[in-house]
This record gives structure tokens, sequence and C-alpha cells, in this order.
């Protein structure tokens, strides 16, 4: 049996203590991600499983604590072993996505 985990993205924003002028469009293929000060808009791809539309609607939270935006799915449909979609990492003032996927910048 599963425990139910949610699938997630991570999007590591150390240096962001809060999302006050973060931009965030969570799309159904992609989220946009432009940071404050910052004139470049991080463009992210999701997984199919996402994109599809069989895991809901994401919601996103932000901890202080871990420097991370988290985006979450309500289905545990996919990622039973690992509810990690992905783990990227945004630099402050960065013109690029430093990521193990596919990201277009």
């Amino acid at each position: 049996g599963g425990l139910g985990v949610k699938p997630q993205l991570i999007i590591e924003l150390q240096a962001l203590t809060s999302l006050d002028g973060v931009e965030l469009d969570l799309g159904q293929t992609e989220i946009k991600l432009k940071l404050p000060d910052s004139d470049v808009t991080s463009r992210i791809e999701l997984p199919a499983e996402a994109a599809s539309g069989a895991l809901g609607v994401p919601t996103a939270r932000f901890s202080k604590k871990r420097g991370q935006l988290v985006i979450s799915w309500p289905s545990n449909a996919i990622n039973k072993h690992e509810n990690t979609v992905s783990t990227i990492t945004v630099a402050d003032q960065s013109t690029s996505v430093a990521t193990s996927g596919d990201v277009k910048s």
C-alpha cells in the first residue's frame, strides 16, 4: 500500500525570506517564476502527468525556514516511491535555472 504522498516540485529560493514581489504562474504545462529585482522569468516545465491534469490543481507554499517554494498536487497517482517530481535551484539575480530537468530560461 502507498503512503499517500503527494507529488511535489521543490524550487530552491535560498535568497528569499518571503514571496513578496515574486511573480508565480502555475500553468498546466509549466510554472513561470519571476523573482523580485529580476528581468528574467524562469520557465519550469511540468512532467506529463501534471500537464495532463491527472494530478489535479497544484497549490504553492513557501517555507521560510528551508528557503523553498513547494508546489504540490493533491493526487498520489504518480511517484509512489519518490514524492519529489524534481528539485530546482533558482539563484537570486540569476539569468538561468540550474536543474537536472528540462528547463527553458
